[in-house]
């Protein structure tokens, strides 16, 4: 009797003093009420996709092309967020944007499958990055969508000038591929000046 009363009342115990142990206050870069996390504040931002065109090969494949430089406070925090949203249809010519409750259930397999990523490399190290992947009305699109976005954070800034090549991958079986497979999607390679 005495043990499932102790064993009762160290988990009652526990709960009561995490719910009001004030939480740590985390500093984060990124600043988005995560509806949509597309929508995040532009201050701190580093948008690789607003120094990249895009451009077809003579094969007919779509790529972004890095635009040359671009330049950030030297010093200064930053973070970079990309990644996906969901989608129907062939990649990239004949994309749609339903509801995500309408995108089969393959679709959702592969979307959410971690073979559909973004990486961030900043002079040939790859970067740790947070996922976020909430489902969230767009005004934009008039639709309710799945996104994948993937947050890197510096704190402390950098100095000088600076390789940044954002990679998305799509998993395969959006192409008829083996599920769990990545494809390169886009690749966006820029030179960040911090000054």
């Amino acid at each position: 009797m005495r043990r499932t009363a102790y064993a009762t009342l160290v988990p009652t115990v526990l709960s009561l003093v995490l719910a009001f142990t004030p939480a740590s206050s985390a500093d984060h870069l990124f600043a988005s009420t995560m509806d949509p996390p597309i929508s995040a504040s532009a201050e701190n931002r580093l948008n690789l996709l607003a120094n990249c065109a895009l451009a077809f090969t003579p094969g007919g494949e779509f790529i972004l092309v890095g635009t040359g430089e671009t330049s950030y406070a030297a010093g200064t925090g930053f973070f970079v967020h990309h990644g996906w949203v969901s989608f129907t249809g062939d990649w990239p010519f004949s994309v749609a944007l339903p509801d995500w409750d309408q995108v089969p259930p393959e679709g959702k397999r592969a979307f959410m499958s971690r073979a559909t990523t973004f990486e961030l490399w900043i002079d040939d190290e790859l970067q740790r990055s947070t996922l976020h992947a909430p489902v969230a009305y767009s005004p934009t699109f008039d639709t309710v969508l799945k996104h994948k976005i993937f947050v890197v954070e510096d704190h402390d800034g950098l100095q000088g000038q600076h390789s940044f090549v954002g990679r998305w991958y799509l998993d395969a079986s959006f192409f008829g591929g083996e599920l769990g497979e990545r494809v390169s999607a886009l690749e966006c390679d820029i030179t960040v000046d911090f000054t």
